[in-house]
């Protein structure tokens, strides 16, 4: 079964099921043309609510990636992310997209990589802990950007065997994709390099942004990244590259960089970055926290209410019952 049947089994799935106005909406949106208005959306959706905001915030392209729905379809997003800087990605630019559930943020979205890689298939939904093969890992307070870094913290750990959409090059056959990269194009987005922003050379100067953002890679090769990371710099405890325990669903996962530590051994400015964006993960999980704690509250205000209003009604009622006893 290729992707394409995959995915219109589950539109048609969704749209059958009723279990949210949006799934039909988005299905036919998908096939209107580039000027489809917002109004075509159910808006009291949750996931149409949850997709507009985090589109808004993620307008501007940050350094490492960015990311936008499509013009056509606001549950089918493309995403370009930088490679990490230290490995044999870091001179690459990696395009993919994301399917997102109408369930969404209760359901984790699927991910696709369209830009040869050496860590994952192109083409195919990939199975990670943040993806639609683990709905048991995913949480709803984690974003588009939290999904995001962790698939870039994905990059970095070895590929599991039997992991879908999980494949293992050696390293100079990847730093030789990272290159390539660079001149990939997106048929709906274009040049990707265009997609983020110009980055400022580094002190070693392995390599420049001048113009658009093309780079130029100075000296050799093998001299542009550091060494692999070893299996027990990225796998956990529990799980070696050797021994992988298989999932409820039958296949393996890989790792979760969300809850794990990293990988990588950053340098400072580096660990600042990293620093700020758990930051900024947390407080969002907490603001999530916090609206889905207020319905709560409200209604445990009206239950105490209500309770002193009828406290007061049972006192009155047997006062008067009292009353017309003696009388």
């Amino acid at each position: 079964m290729n992707l394409r049947q995959d995915e219109s089994r589950g539109e048609s799935y969704i749209k059958s099921s009723g279990r949210c106005r949006c799934a039909a909406a988005a299905e036919s949106v998908s096939k209107t043309a580039a000027t489809a208005p917002v109004a075509s959306y159910n808006l009291r959706c949750p996931g149409v609510k949850r997709l507009m905001r985090e589109a808004a915030e993620l307008a501007t392209p940050e350094n490492e990636f960015s990311a936008h729905p499509t013009e056509t379809n606001l549950f089918e997003w493309h995403f370009t992310i930088r490679g990490p800087e230290g490995s044999e990605f870091e001179h690459g630019i990696y395009h993919g997209r994301i399917i997102f559930p109408t369930e969404y943020p209760m359901k984790p979205p699927s991910f696709i990589l369209l830009t040869p890689n050496g860590r994952f298939q192109t083409e195919e939904k990939i199975c990670l802990s943040i993806s639609n093969y683990h709905p048991e890992t995913w949480l709803p307070s984690w974003s588009i950007r939290t999904a995001l870094v962790a698939l870039r913290s994905f990059m970095l750990t070895p590929g599991n065997e039997g992991a879908i959409g999980s494949i293992n090059f050696a390293p100079e056959e990847r730093k030789k994709l990272a290159i390539k990269s660079r001149n990939w194009s997106c048929h709906e987005c274009g040049p990707i390099i265009k997609l983020l922003p110009v980055q400022k050379p580094d002190n070693s100067n392995s390599a420049k942004e001048v113009g658009n953002g093309d780079a130029t890679v100075e000296g050799k090769t093998s001299d542009a990244a550091p060494p692999t990371p070893q299996a027990t710099d990225v796998v956990p405890k529990r799980q070696t590259s050797a021994e992988v325990a298989p999932t409820q669903n039958g296949h393996v996962k890989d790792s979760n960089p969300v809850t794990s530590p990293s990988t990588a051994a950053p340098n400072a400015d580096n660990q600042d970055a990293i620093s700020a964006r758990n930051l900024e993960t947390n407080n969002f999980a907490l603001e999530q926290q916090q609206q889905h704690n207020e319905p709560i509250k409200n209604i445990i205000y009206d239950l105490g209410i209500g309770c002193f209003v009828v406290l007061i009604l049972a006192l009155c009622f047997r006062r008067l019952l009292s009353i017309f006893s003696q009388a």
